[in-house]
């Protein structure tokens, strides 16, 4: 179970970082999702990082010396509140749209756009 407690702080920090360094809009995105067959319950734990939860994984498994390092690491992602990750399930369409929708939202797609009418749309067709 540490293990993927350190995979999971891990993952939030480089993706904090990311987000801080670049300062451009992005999702993280959580891979190969279907090869997942159990426990999809305790995978979706990982979709919204508990700092409180991920300090108190850290520090039952590690040296108590590091539970000020680990009270920090929690504090930062906390602090900042913006990781997330989006599950990828490349055989479900649905999944798939889900991640696409995000995108677009983050880059603002289409907001610039006139909305047409499905009558204007027929109309462009015929011609």
């Amino acid at each position: 179970n540490l293990a993927l407690s350190t995979m999971n702080c891990e993952g939030c920090l480089a993706c904090l970082a990311a987000m801080i360094q670049f300062e451009t809009p992005h999702i993280s995105v959580l891979t190969k999702m279907d090869l997942v067959k159990k426990n999809k319950r305790f995978m979706s734990r990982f979709y919204e990082p508990d700092a409180r939860q991920l300090v108190s994984e850290l520090d039952h498994g590690l040296n108590p010396a590091f539970s000020n390092l680990n009270q920090a690491i929690g504090g930062l992602v906390e602090d900042y509140g913006m990781v997330s990750f989006w599950p990828l399930n490349c055989l479900d369409s649905r999944s798939l749209e889900l991640v696409l929708s995000h995108i677009d939202n983050a880059l603002q797609w289409g907001e610039d756009q006139e909305p047409k009418e499905p009558t204007d749309e027929a109309a462009e067709d015929a011609e």
